[in-house]
């Protein structure tokens, strides 16, 4: 009878330390998730959107997991962009201020993965996202959207050997940059023109270097400017000085002479693509 007694009472000591061991770990993943939510901290989201001439703005879900709602149904010449749209919610407990919105590229090399490329480019705002400034402050509960023109995959072949990988990136202050999670990523080769829809023609090109120079200055007259733009384009030289006036306001002049000069280059390739169709 002592001997089951000593049995049951080392049992009884047993479960009970084990319990208290339980608890003292929930306890402490507890203070260090009220710990973490205490400061700074950001949920971050990336999403697929597409403009379309004369001013339609679609959005879906992630390219990766279901086919956008445009594809197929964009004549592949006809003006529209990719765009880039990033969440970004502040639910931690505190006010911070956020910068660097843009997209993450990756490790810049594979031994240094707290070194990351990233881009950023000027905010258009078109539906809910904002004309955001170089830092956004954000209260407790607060979320801000930035719709971003899309660079082309095959753009961005010099970060990239092969495949490139992009996801949302936003830097709270005084701490590290957050990402969008890694099953939201994008991936694309470096081959492709387009993330999700068929690959652009010329004219379809032509318009995207537009776009992503002149749509963050006046998101609304981007489809009036283009029908100019066109224009210019269809004399006889082209006019091309018409277009960098036209850009010098929204891109700078030096930014506006390049765009200027690649959208001569597309239309010219679109214009003899149609004489070889005609003979």
């Amino acid at each position: 009878m002592q001997t089951l007694a000593a049995i049951d009472t080392a049992l009884v000591a047993l479960i009970v330390a084990i319990v208290s061991a339980v608890v003292v770990v929930v306890g402490v993943v507890w203070q260090l998730y009220l710990h973490r939510l205490s400061g700074a901290h950001l949920l971050v989201t990336l999403h697929p959107g597409l403009w379309r001439a004369p001013g339609t703005l679609q959005r879906g879900e992630q390219p990766e997991r279901v086919h956008h709602p445009a594809r197929g149904l964009v004549d592949a010449d006809a003006p529209w962009a990719e765009m880039a749209l990033v969440h970004v919610t502040n639910i931690g407990r505190t006010p911070t201020s956020v910068s660097d919105i843009g997209l993450d590229l990756g490790r810049a090399r594979w031994w240094r993965p707290w070194r990351r490329t990233t881009i950023t480019g000027r905010p258009i705002a078109v539906a809910e996202g904002v004309a955001a400034g170089p830092v956004v402050r954000l209260e407790p509960g607060e979320q801000v959207a930035v719709f971003l023109a899309m660079w082309a995959p095959a753009d961005l072949r010099r970060y990239a050997d092969g495949r490139v990988t992009v996801r949302a990136t936003a830097r709270p202050a005084g701490h590290r940059a957050e990402l969008s999670p890694r099953r939201d990523r994008w991936k694309a080769r470096t081959d492709r023109d387009a993330w999700w829809m068929p690959s652009p023609g010329p004219n379809a090109r032509a318009f995207q270097e537009f776009f992503a120079a002149y749509a963050p200055h006046d998101p609304d007259g981007v489809y009036d400017r283009w029908l100019e733009v066109q224009q210019a384009m269809a004399r006889v030289p082209p006019d091309v000085g018409s277009v960098r006036e036209l850009l010098v306001p929204a891109a700078g002049i030096i930014r506006a002479i390049a765009t200027a000069d690649r959208i001569e280059r597309l239309v010219h390739r679109t214009s003899a693509l149609d004489v070889r169709l005609e003979l």
